[in-house]
């Protein structure tokens, strides 16, 4: 018995929105994260305001790059995995952000 081939042959291709979003969340997530341990190298005595307009820009970047993989996720002939992982890692930023805004109020 002849042994079938697993190579698939298909038209589709990466979604370019799909790949922005992964990109942004990356950026998203690597500024959530450098604010985040600067702040707990200080004990939580930043007295700069620039951490809060980045974590800000950082929040309008994981709402675009959450827009941009929702898109790329229902685009036609396009591989869904890498707007899936965009939709994660900016989903991701967005809850921690609201977790750090609610610790924030109490």
């Amino acid at each position: 018995m002849a042994r079938r081939s697993r190579i698939i042959f298909t038209n589709n291709e990466q979604s370019d929105r799909g790949i922005m979003s992964v990109i942004l969340g990356v950026i998203c997530i690597c500024s959530l994260l450098y604010s985040c341990i600067y702040s707990y190298l200080k004990e939580g005595e930043v007295v700069e305001h620039r951490f809060g307009a980045a974590l800000i820009l950082t929040l309008f970047f994981a709402i675009a790059g959450l827009i941009l993989a929702a898109l790329g996720r229902n685009a036609a002939d396009r591989y869904k995995l890498i707007p899936t992982i965009g939709i994660v890692l900016n989903s991701a930023v967005i809850l921690a952000l609201a977790f750090i805004l609610w610790i924030g109020l109490y």
